[in-house]
């Protein structure tokens, strides 16, 4: 009895992982899931972020938000600007839906006294349904401009320890 219940405990724990949403990680590659940066001037830079297939579409932007802060600290800086802001559904589409309808006739010859028949039946039938289902992902691409200016009357401003706690402590 031990054996079954450690098995669905084993279900219900890799049902979970199989779940969950993306990993906070650099990406591997292009286009998959992870952040990205490039530097477009001395303070200015791209951040990317981009889930995978069960992200949400604030996780992705939190996320791009988290990596703008860590990377404006890693740059000596303390606040951020976001001079730019994109999130884009990214379709993935496997294979198209294909039906594929194979059948076989048969011809069968019957001769007697009276002279000879033939008749054609199906030898089979055979129906394949291949149905990829389409993954959407999202993608937040912001522009941001880095600096050291504590001005309080400049409202687009993040302060980027403070997005550092505040979105760590929300995951």
């Amino acid at each position: 009895m031990s054996k079954y219940i450690s098995l669905a405990i084993a279900i219900l724990l890799l049902n979970n992982c199989a779940s969950s949403e993306v990993e906070y990680a650099p990406a591997s590659e292009p286009e998959a899931a992870g952040y990205t940066e490039q530097q477009i001037a001395d303070n200015r830079y791209r951040v990317i972020f981009t889930g995978n297939d069960r992200s949400t579409m604030e996780t992705v932007q939190n996320y791009a938000l988290l990596r703008a802060a860590e990377l404006t600290i890693q740059k000596d800086y303390d606040y951020f600007r976001v001079a730019e802001r994109n999130t884009i559904s990214i379709q993935d589409s496997g294979p198209s839906t294909s039906t594929v309808v194979s059948t076989g006739t048969g011809r069968q010859t019957n001769c007697g006294l009276l002279g000879c028949e033939t008749s054609y039946a199906p030898d089979f039938a055979a129906t394949e349904i291949h149905n990829a289902p389409d993954d959407s992902r999202y993608s937040s691409n912001l522009e941001i401009v880095m600096s050291n200016d504590s001005d309080a009357a400049n409202d687009d401003r993040y302060d980027a320890r403070e997005v550092i706690d505040n979105i760590r402590a929300s995951i």
